[in-house]
């Protein structure tokens, strides 16, 4: 399956399949929204004042108004914005929408 065709189903999906569990910290992250266009490197753009040298794009978002985020290696991480850090959820967009339960 595509990277773009799996978006689209886990778009379609997000109301059965939002909830990504991050096994090494112990907590549900419940997604709410999944950019259309991330497979063609689109996302949310966002900037942020602490956040400086780094380009983010949101590919989702969670229920607390909190961000999933593509690096340029492709890897996907947790931006919380009241606590200003992030961690890594999966090294791929395809792995991360792969694991939403």
């Amino acid at each position: 399956m595509s990277l773009d065709d799996l978006v689209q189903r886990s778009i379609k999906n997000l109301d059965q399949k939002h909830i990504f569990k991050d096994k090494s910290r112990g907590v549900d992250i419940i997604i709410v929204k999944i950019y259309p266009r991330i497979s063609l490197g689109y996302g949310g753009q966002l900037q942020l004042d602490w956040w400086t040298g780094k380009e983010i794009r949101a590919i989702a978002e969670d229920h607390i108004g909190n961000y999933i985020i593509r690096h340029s290696s492709g890897a996907v991480s947790y931006l919380d914005i009241n606590k200003k850090i992030t961690f890594e959820l999966s090294n791929s967009i395809k792995n991360f929408l792969t694991a939403l339960q």
